[in-house]
């Protein structure tokens, strides 16, 4: 996957994923472009 459709699917997901929970910090690609991170605010906190 070429970096510009990365990125746009990094806005999308990130977009989207914080539109639907308060989990949900950041989403970011991996360095190797492989997958993603998922950054969670106060994770152990939520059941």
């Amino acid at each position: 996957m070429g970096i510009p459709a990365l990125h746009s699917l990094e806005n999308l997901m990130a977009e989207l994923a914080r539109n639907h929970s308060d989990k949900i910090f950041d989403i970011s690609p991996m360095g190797c472009q492989t997958g993603f991170y998922i950054l969670l605010i106060n994770y152990e906190n939520y059941d």
